[in-house]
């Protein structure tokens, strides 16, 4: 029976071999197919919830976003923290719109103060929520956790919210709650009293504009008598009235001498409407002499009503 089988052998030695050798690569190649449809059904599987987890809907409206712009867009943020969480803040800084720049961190250095410093202090992870869309401003509630496992730290309640907009055309972010800002460039003049609305600064909670007030007259003027609550205030397209901080603004600065001019950046107490826009900014109680304004024995005290359409 072995010599059988020896002989055998030795007649089909090479018919065995390739024979082994081809049973040996369907095997291998069967396999090498199984793990690639496992893997593609896989990867279907890990699509489809990405997709299911881009935040294409907004939290307010209800409004869904084209989940290749909310693709985008998030991808756009998520480059952002990297790069923060990389400590590459040149990167990260060139991330932000100039609008943004100008209007909040100049430079680098002001950027790493004021934002970096204070978000960053730790390897951050975030989750993000659409907050609200106005073509082509998308805005993004975006909160920061402390990543516990690259820091070891365990800090849940240690959370940082920010609004994140990003601009479709320049695909820049706006951050610390800037939505947009604009120049507007826009005046009126009454009785020697001219106001600018320069440029325009509209973030979540709040509205900024900065506002140039010359007086173009021979006596010293104050912006506002300061004898009404609602004497400044802004006025939407809704027709909705918001009044200005103007208590933010140094006690010596509301006074302008003659023929001097100050530039101010002045606050409205505004939360941020997608599709609702500023229409004129009102002052009603500017003050033509302020020497006037002095005397208590004055009955009539004259005032100024200025109206800047924007």
């Amino acid at each position: 029976m072995m010599n059988k089988i020896r002989r055998y052998w030795n007649q089909n030695r090479r018919k065995i071999i390739f024979g082994v050798i081809m049973i040996a690569f369907i095997i291998l190649i069967i396999q090498i197919l199984n793990e690639m449809a496992k893997r593609d059904i896989k990867n279907e599987v890990s699509k489809e919830n990405i997709i299911s987890d881009l935040p294409t809907q907004s939290i307010i409206t209800g409004e869904k976003v084209d989940v290749k712009i909310t693709e985008e867009n998030v991808n756009s943020i998520d480059q952002f923290i990297k790069a923060c969480n990389n400590k590459d803040t040149s990167l990260a800084y060139s991330f932000l719109s100039d609008e943004c720049k100008e209007a909040l961190y100049s430079t680098e250095e002001a950027f790493v103060q004021y934002y970096y410093n204070y978000v960053f202090d730790d390897i951050k992870t975030y989750k993000i929520e659409n907050y609200r869309n106005a073509n082509p401003y998308y805005t993004y509630d975006v909160k920061f956790y402390t990543d516990t496992i690259s820091t070891g730290k365990v800090q849940d309640s240690n959370i940082y919210q920010d609004y994140i907009t990003v601009n479709k055309q320049t695909n820049k972010l706006n951050i610390n709650q800037l939505i947009y800002g604009k120049d507007i460039q826009k005046s009126s003049e009454s009785d020697g009293v001219k106001i600018t609305v320069l440029k325009q600064y509209i973030y979540k909670g709040y509205e900024e504009y900065q506002i140039e007030i010359s007086n173009n007259t021979d006596k010293e003027i104050m912006i506002d008598s300061r004898e009404e609550n609602r004497s400044v205030y802004v006025v939407e397209t809704d027709n909705a009235s918001y009044s200005a901080f103007l208590n933010e603004i140094a006690s010596n600065l509301y006074n302008i001498p003659s023929y001097f001019s100050r530039k101010y950046r002045i606050k409205f107490n505004k939360i941020y409407k997608a599709n609702v826009t500023p229409k004129k900014i009102v002052f009603t109680q500017i003050v033509p002499d302020y020497e006037q304004f002095k005397n208590q024995q004055e009955v009539e005290k004259k005032r100024i009503r200025i109206e800047v359409e924007l």
